[in-house]
């Protein structure tokens, strides 16, 4: 899961670098995968489609998220199953029940967010967009995004390191 948050992290970064420059210095990657406590459910996930994804292509971040969501059964024939996100998610993440009011409050947001996005990516042909669907990798971005800014309390590392964190998910990530 940590590998698949720095991708999707990297990947929505490009993205908003080309808006925002100032989004040129990100925290370190462990202040991003260790400042929120979740579970691992979605590790051996990750792990396959790591295997199956060459980490040299330049669509990596678009077809690891894509995987991701087909192997959670999320896509399905190259169609976002928004009407099962909900009910896969929450399964993911039944171990950590704090986690379950900021889940519903980012599927809310994320659909909506990364569908912008997506007309963004093919204003400027970003590269790798041809060759797996971004829409996953977006809507990814934005889950984990706002399970990073909400994470709740009992789960947040409460240093100066993970708050300048959150600031920048919040300015460079989810604008």
């Amino acid at each position: 899961m940590i590998r698949c948050s720095v991708i999707v992290v990297i990947y929505t970064l490009t993205v908003q670098i080309v808006a925002d420059p100032s989004c040129l210095n990100p925290p370190p990657n462990n202040f991003i995968t260790s400042c929120c406590v979740r579970n691992g459910h979605l590790r051996d996930i990750v792990a396959k489609c790591n295997e199956m994804i060459p980490a040299q292509t330049a669509a990596r971040s678009f077809c690891h998220a894509e995987c991701v969501f087909n192997e959670t059964g999320l896509s399905a024939n190259n169609v976002i199953q928004h009407d099962k996100m909900v009910e896969v998610t929450k399964d993911l993440f039944k171990d950590t029940t704090e986690f379950m009011p900021v889940i519903d409050a980012a599927m809310k947001k994320c659909k909506g967010v990364a569908e912008a996005k997506l007309v963004k990516i093919n204003e400027i042909k970003l590269d790798g967009a041809d060759k797996c669907h971004p829409l996953p990798a977006l809507i990814m971005s934005c889950f984990l995004a706002e399970l990073f800014i909400n994470c709740p309390a009992s789960l947040w590392q409460n240093t100066e390191e993970c708050t300048q964190a959150k600031t920048f998910m919040t300015v460079c990530i989810m604008n």
